[in-house]
């Protein structure tokens, strides 16, 4: 099962909104009109964004899942050339990095970002090379 197979079976109302994108009543409050994005990036990760604001942590835990779960099972581990190892992503640096992913996106699409979104992705940036993973 893909991670956008997990996630879209446990939406209440969703609706496909071109290849291997979807957008849905957001689960993480009273949404009357879908204010969900949610697309399938070519590596099989799954970036969401609530357009009402709601944070992708507020999401996913309202379906009852994890960070990981955004992710295909060969992504959630890297190797580490220091610890010589493969080792098991942080909760935090996937969540970094899906906020990353997700402003990338939006500014592909031609989107403003305002300036809430700004700040998160500046605090990402800086939380991700604090890790020495950006």
């Amino acid at each position: 099962m893909t991670p956008a197979d997990k996630f879209i079976e446990r939406l209440q109302v969703c609706r496909p909104s071109g290849k291997g994108k979807w957008i849905a009543q957001c689960p993480a409050h009273d949404d009357r009109s879908p204010s969900l994005s949610v697309k399938e990036a070519e590596d099989g990760r799954l970036l969401i964004h609530c357009h009402a604001g709601c944070g992708a942590n507020d999401v996913i835990a309202s379906l009852g899942l994890e960070f990981d779960d955004l992710y295909p099972e060969t992504d959630r581990e890297r190797y580490d050339p220091i610890a010589g190892r493969r080792i098991q992503k942080s909760e935090r640096q996937y969540y970094y990095e899906a906020q990353l992913h997700i402003y990338e996106s939006m500014r592909r699409q031609g989107e403003m970002l305002t300036d809430s979104e700004l700040k998160k992705e500046r605090e990402a940036y800086t939380a991700l090379r604090r890790m020495n993973v950006r």
